[in-house]
């Protein structure tokens, strides 16, 4: 895969490129280490994600699906 065009930052996003391995998981939204891992090994999934306060999550299945 390949990307074209030019990141926008936006009011919740700045974009940024990070190696693999030093993706900031910590400064992400919470669910994001659950599931971007898979994506970004070229996987699709299907995902719930139950939040508590101060979006915390409280439990989460992730499905993968066939390609």
């Amino acid at each position: 895969m390949k990307w074209l065009g030019e990141p926008v930052e936006s009011e919740k996003m700045a974009p940024k490129w990070f190696s693999f391995n030093e993706i900031p998981y910590e400064e992400m939204w919470s669910d994001d280490i659950y599931w971007l891992p898979h994506i970004l090994v070229g996987k699709k999934v299907e995902a719930d994600f139950l939040f508590g306060e101060g979006d915390k999550v409280l439990e989460y299945s992730i499905k993968p699906l066939e390609v």
